[in-house]
């Protein structure tokens, strides 16, 4: 009572947006008070009819300023309101604003006061001198809080204004106040017959609400709304989206065989049916036909098709190029060159649409894995690459795995395929598996890359964070096994050779990877486990995780991390092969076949491998007999220059680690020093791994070799390394001011 009337109405006014309130939002209504329209008149949806002019001169707007900030410091001194975040404010406990609401807006009252509001804001919608969509947000959260006092009429309307302010919302990322406005707009539909007298705003409210709630992970109450689509939708075509929905969510939980069965049954209903068992006659089959659609056709008549028109067709293309995303992640995969064909076909045949871009990609990686023609490939694939600005933006991040992960390693410094920009766009249009996808093929690549990796260990930190927030539980754990392995390399780890520590204990992994079936994240497990056991140099442990990770199930060839297992397999062989007599002629053809494999990538184009088949070349020299140590020497030189060329770190340290074992092994030498060449190698491999942040690696090398820790760094060699990579530029600037920008909010 002893507040001031225009204090006391601001304090009304907070109190109807809530506890937290928008202080400009509060300045608003204060200056237009008495404006607003009364009782159950109808709202006015024109763009222009409810436009309130502004009357105040700018001296009167720069006064009512003054007096609103004086009355906003009297609360605060008061202790009723406090600042919170920017820009908002907030009462200074629940009570203070219950206490208003029961003081001044008792009964139906304050459901009159959040009408007169809402409506009051409705009409400064399109006036200049404020925020459009703030104003807009604000006035349908009031009308929303007192609907009870409208009509019929008015609710239906507002139900429209509803589905407006979501799909605003949702094109700022803001999935949680999207549902918000959803099922306020549905629940204004509440006891009207709403799908037999408002068929299609019902179907529109249903089905992005159910797209919505699949964004913002609440899986459930999207499930709830796909059931309410399919038991009221006229056609297949109306409830199209809400299947689409359905498959997307199942997906996300990590239910990859749910989704494609899914997908499947909805393809069959559009008049796309495939064989149960594929057998080569289908995929042999397959590919003519994809030749034969290609055939003659220039990069201009591929970018120039006519846009498709059959909605049956582009419905099932939709739904198709989710059936083949979540193929990848099951075990059985044999009807994906069908459907990648099938993809091309649909778009060369029938129209050219938002889908056509990751179409042509997902055939570019079909090509990688069944003819590796991969000049072909690329060119196909860096086409569809060219097409993103015309494709659906839900589809940009598909193609930006494909594209980066499977395609353009083969022509391009591997550098380069780090894919930030498809984690910003997925994020920004609710394509969180994918999106979130980009981020870890992102932290996979930087890996591959040789770069430090204190870095990337912050990275992932927050990127698995998210895909815990978005419930990417397939996602989440592949990622865990990289993590872990990455503290393993920085020696945060108890046992270096082991996955378990701060991000993830290996049995309880093991324990859910078996029990949801997940092929990939085991996979990646064992990739994992591969590549620990050989930088600590337990061959034993990493021949038996070789053989897991071969017989694996990821089979899409054309991935760099092939290359990198063929790699690492040549070493385990080689390695084997000077250790074990019995049957060292067997461990070495097993060797040359790796090493075939790699050749073959590299005459395919893939220059990425060139660092990695050198350096086998010269442990195959090494393990030769009567191979000069001369030789020997300028080969594992040869492949340590050429990694520093690349900025390959990881592998120059690796290099200049097995040429040092090498030397250690027949006694060094002694032109250098009483070590010989094998005390230098050494130093330059510690001194590398130091730099890349491999300290688990650093610690391990000091403890087998007594010399290394207890002779000091060579400040030249010091000082050539950190001249030799941190001078180089390993990341396009591009990629540097997409990291600087990463948001990391869920």
């Amino acid at each position: 009572n002893r507040l001031s009337d225009s204090c006391r109405e601001m304090l009304k006014i907070a109190a109807c947006f809530g506890s937290d309130f928008d202080k400009e939002l509060v300045f608003v209504v204060l200056y237009k008070k008495g404006k607003e329209n009364e009782g159950d008149t109808p709202l006015d949806l024109t763009d222009d009819s409810s436009i309130v002019d502004l009357e105040a001169s700018v001296q009167q707007l720069e006064r009512f300023r003054s007096s609103f900030d004086q009355d906003m410091e009297k609360l605060m001194a008061c202790g009723l309101i406090e600042q919170a975040n920017a820009g908002l404010m907030k009462f200074s406990h629940d009570r203070v604003w219950q206490a208003v609401i029961e003081a001044d807006l008792a009964g139906s009252g304050v459901e009159a006061m959040h009408l007169k509001i809402g409506k009051l804001l409705f009409g400064l919608r399109n006036s200049p001198e404020h925020n459009r969509e703030w104003i807009f947000f604000g006035a349908v959260d009031q009308l929303n809080r007192g609907s009870a006092r409208l009509g019929v009429s008015n609710k239906v309307t507002l139900a429209k204004l509803n589905l407006r302010a979501a799909e605003l919302a949702k094109n700022r990322s803001a999935f949680v106040p999207a549902c918000g406005f959803l099922r306020s707009g549905i629940g204004l539909l509440e006891g009207t017959d709403k799908w037999g007298e408002h068929y299609d705003l019902c179907l529109e409210l249903y089905s992005s609400a159910a797209e919505i709630e699949h964004c913002a992970t609440n899986f459930e109450q999207c499930n709830k709304f796909v059931d309410e689509v399919n038991a009221n939708a006229r056609s297949v075509h109306d409830n199209f989206r809400a299947h689409l929905t359905r498959a997307q969510a199942l997906s996300s939980q990590g239910k990859h065989q749910d989704s494609v069965e899914c997908g499947l049954g909805i393809l069959k209903l559009l008049g796309e049916e495939f064989p149960q068992k594929v057998n080569i006659l289908h995929i042999l089959g397959a590919i003519t036909k994809a030749k034969r659609l290609l055939r003659g056709k220039s990069e201009e008549d591929l970018t120039s098709i006519p846009p498709m028109t059959d909605e049956t067709k582009l419905c099932a293309t939709k739904m198709m190029q989710h059936v083949a995303n979540a193929m990848f992640f099951v075990k059985e995969r044999s009807l994906l060159p069908l459907l990648y064909v099938r993809l091309l076909e649909l778009s060369l045949v029938h129209g050219k649409n938002g889908y056509t871009a990751a179409a042509f990609a997902s055939y570019a990686m079909m090509i990688c894995k069944t003819s590796m023609d991969m000049d072909q490939a690329y060119k196909l694939g860096s086409l569809a690459w060219n097409m993103r600005d015309q494709a659906d933006p839900n589809t940009v991040p598909t193609l930006n795995v494909i594209y980066y992960y499977f395609i353009t390693h083969w022509k391009t410094p591997l550098r380069e395929s780090l894919m930030l920009r498809g984690f910003e766009i997925g994020m920004e249009v609710g394509e969180m598996h994918h999106g979130l996808l980009c981020a870890g093929g992102y932290c996979g690549t930087y890996l591959q890359c040789g770069l430090p990796l204190k870095p990337i260990a912050e990275d992932l930190k927050n990127f698995l964070r998210l895909m815990q927030d978005y419930k990417q539980r397939g996602t989440y754990m592949i990622y865990t096994t990289y993590r872990q392995y990455i503290l393993n390399l920085m020696g945060e780890a108890e046992n270096p050779l082991v996955l378990t520590g701060d991000v993830m204990d290996e049995e309880t992994f093991l324990k859910g990877a078996t029990t949801a079936n997940d092929e990939v994240a085991m996979w990646n497990f064992n990739h994992r486990y591969l590549s620990l056991a050989v930088w600590f140099g337990d061959m034993e442990r990493a021949l038996e995780y070789f053989d897991k990770t071969r017989k694996g199930a990821l089979d899409v060839k054309s991935s760099f991390k092939h290359s990198e297992v063929s790699f690492l397999g040549g070493l385990i062989y080689f390695h084997m092969a000077k250790t074990t007599r019995k049957r060292a002629m067997m461990y070495k053809r097993k060797a040359r076949s790796e090493m075939k494999y790699l050749e073959k990538w590299v005459k395919g184009g893939n220059l990425n491998c060139v660092d990695m088949l050198q350096l086998l070349q010269a442990e195959q020299l090494a393990g030769s007999k009567g191979a000069k140590e001369e030789d020997v020497r300028r080969a594992y030189d040869t492949a340590i220059q050429s990694s520093v060329r690349s900025g390959f770190l990881h592998l120059a340290a690796l290099g200049n680690e097995r040429a040092g074992r090498y030397f250690l092994s027949r006694g060094g030498g002694g032109e250098q020093d009483e070590q010989g060449w094998g005390s230098l190698y050494m130093t330059r491999a510690i001194d590398l791994y130091r730099e890349w942040g491999a300290w688990g690696k650093v610690h391990a090398m000091e403890w087998q070799h007594e010399f290394l820790s207890s002779k000091p760094r060579s400040p030249s060699n010091e000082a050539k390394t950190l001249s030799t990579f941190q001078g180089r530029m390993r990341f396009s600037q591009r990629t540097v001011n997409q990291r600087e920008r990463l948001s990391y909010d869920s």
